[in-house]
């Protein structure tokens, strides 16, 4: 018989925790909820977790902080960090601390699941080997959270043809949203080094 697979909601709102544990419910995982980042961490040293779904500001201890220390005490567990305030130089802070994924409240039923589930089944993101060299540039200076106006500026482009390299960057990798193509930007990286 297979295992149920758990995951693991840090969230200070209640409400918040409740609308992610009763949206988990329909991919038939186990849910552990925590009001706050020590309380999950004391659970990651005793239990088994899959996946983390963390809010990045809370009190005490932020989600970053959570993050640094969940990849100490449970390396192999996923992390999917959420936020009300999301940016791309806070993507790209939670990518290089080794989070999973990344994405932005207020939550999205029709998107979360999809995601958690990817999480959980351990989706690759496509190679996309057909990747030009100008969109290779491109790519590694968004892995390097730089801007449409900053990239354009630092490859001597229109703003305009660093939005359609993304575009089109975003197309190749089956990527969605700007936190998954920085996240494949920095896997690609990290492949070279």
């Amino acid at each position: 018989m297979l295992r149920q697979q758990r995951v693991f909601v840090v969230d200070d709102e209640p409400s918040v925790r409740r609308a992610v544990q009763q949206s988990l419910e329909a991919l038939d995982v186990d849910v552990v909820c925590f009001p706050g980042a020590e309380l999950c961490l004391d659970a990651l040293k005793e239990e088994r977790c899959d996946l983390v779904i963390t809010d990045i500001t809370m009190p005490e201890m932020d989600g970053l902080t959570l993050l640094e220390r969940a990849r100490e005490v449970a390396p192999l567990t996923k992390v999917l960090m959420v936020t009300g305030y999301g940016s791309v130089p806070l993507a790209v802070k939670s990518m290089r601390l080794g989070a999973s994924d990344f994405m932005e409240k207020p939550l999205d039923e029709s998107v979360l699941l999809p995601k958690v589930e990817a999480l959980l089944g351990n989706c690759d993101t496509p190679d996309g080997d057909n990747i030009t060299p100008a969109e290779e540039q491109v790519l590694e200076l968004v892995a390097e959270g730089k801007a449409n106006k900053e990239i354009a500026y630092l490859i001597g482009r229109s703003k305009r043809t660093v939005e359609n390299h993304r575009h089109r960057l975003m197309k190749k990798l089956g990527v969605g949203s700007t936190a998954e193509l920085i996240k494949v930007a920095l896997v690609r990286t990290k492949r070279r080094n």
